[in-house]
C-alpha cells in the first residue's frame, strides 16, 4: 500500500512540474507575442513577479506555524 501511495505522489509531482513548464513556456511566448522586441524584458518581469508571489506564499506558510 505504501508503494502505491508513493507512486501516486510521484505521478502528481511529475504532472505538476509538466504543467508548470508548459505554463511558463506559454507565458514567455505570450510576452514575445504582445511586446515584440521587449518580450525578454516582459518575460523576466513576469518571472520575477511569480517568484515574489511564491516567496510571500512560502513565508506566510512558515509564519503561521
Amino acid at each position: 500500500m505504501a508503494a502505491l501511495m508513493f507512486s501516486i505522489a510521484l505521478a502528481v509531482l511529475a504532472t505538476a512540474r509538466l504543467i508548470d513548464k508548459a505554463t511558463g513556456a506559454a507565458l514567455v511566448a505570450f510576452s514575445f507575442g504582445i511586446t515584440g522586441e521587449h518580450g525578454p524584458t516582459l518575460a523576466l518581469l513576469l518571472g520575477a513577479v511569480f517568484a515574489a508571489v511564491g516567496c510571500v506564499a512560502s513565508a506566510s506558510r512558515l509564519l503561521t506555524r
